[in-house]
């Protein structure tokens, strides 16, 4: 079932009416009831001294820039997580400054060209920062594809592995964030490879969520619908952020759902976009702090330090997750 779902845009994710209803029991919101919070910078806000430095650094002459960024003042009372997103700010436009200097022939012309000369330094300079994610690059397996597919009668996978351009993972090695880039040209967007990497997204977050919620399913319903797994398309040169969840009213079924989208700058006349990747990136540096808590709860809950009702326990309510 889909609650809503809103027209395809050119640059972002791609899923059809069809490939919805083949989905079940996915259920799929993709709609733009996170445009007024995107623009309105709520994530972004919770940082102020972060939302400064980036407000004042549009205005600043690209050959100054660098300095402008690491002279800029910190007031002493400003708080831990505010001072890690001035720094992961900094570093991602000082390396902005640099690529600026490069000759307009030597741009990246394809999708894995700037896959890793534009989205990977963005990611890596947040989980560096942050020490929230880290990374693995360029074709990479996830062992919960295997655990998701595997036979349990012979104990054997039952299709080959699927490769994705990017994964982030937490300091448990616990797999949170799918990554994939689309389209194999950055001018030209390639509406069916857009389609095909969507719903390979949408199959690897479920995997993930999954894995990890079998492995607390002690825990209440209600806390393990607060568990989240995270992915990232890049189609063109935008990227989208998406989260997967379960559903808390139609249990053994997911939500999954578009929550930023930005244009990543490729120039200094573009460079108010920037505003927007930093918009998404805030959101995503509060979730996993977020969602460390959340885990804190559910370890708890399923190893019995904190009492749950038995007839709430997960494994009397998602007998589809035990299943597969």
């Amino acid at each position: 079932m889909c609650r809503s779902f809103a027209s395809p845009q050119h640059k972002r994710p791609k899923i059809t009416d069809q490939t919805i209803a083949s989905l079940s029991p996915v259920v799929s919101i993709v709609s733009d009831q996170y445009f007024t919070d995107q623009v309105n910078l709520l994530s972004f806000k919770q940082y102020p001294t972060a939302l400064k430095l980036l407000a004042k650094a549009m205005y600043v002459p690209l050959p100054t820039l660098p300095h402008f960024l690491w002279t800029f003042e910190v007031e002493a009372n400003t708080n831990s997580d505010d001072l890690i997103f001035v720094n992961v700010i900094r570093c991602i436009l000082t390396d902005f400054y640099s690529k600026c200097q490069r000759n307009p022939q030597y741009q990246p012309k394809y999708e894995r060209t700037f896959w890793v000369d534009r989205v990977v330094p963005i990611f890596q300079a947040l989980g560096d920062h942050s020490q929230l994610l880290g990374f693995q690059w360029c074709e990479v397996p996830t062992e919960e594809h295997a655990e998701f597919t595997i036979d349990p009668t012979t104990w054997k996978a039952g299709v080959s592995n699927k490769f994705h351009d990017g994964l982030g993972y937490d300091n448990n090695n616990c797999n949170k964030l799918i990554m994939e880039g689309s389209s194999r040209y950055i001018d030209k967007e390639n509406v069916q490879h857009s389609q095909d990497d969507t719903i390979k997204i949408i199959h690897a977050s479920i995997e993930l969520l999954d894995s990890l919620i079998r492995r607390h399913l002690s825990a209440s319903f209600s806390s393990l619908c607060l568990i989240k797994s995270f992915s990232v398309q890049c189609v063109c040169t935008s990227i989208t952020l998406s989260t997967t969840s379960l559903d808390p009213e139609d249990p053994g079924a997911y939500i999954h759902t578009h929550i930023r989208s930005a244009d990543i700058p490729l120039n200094y006349d573009s460079r108010v976009s920037w505003t927007a990747i930093f918009e998404l990136l805030a959101y995503l540096f509060t979730c996993l702090k977020e969602q460390k808590l959340v885990l804190e709860t559910v370890t708890k809950e399923s190893t019995g330090l904190l009492s749950v009702a038995d007839d709430d326990r997960g494994i009397y309510i998602l007998p589809e997750i035990i299943s597969k």
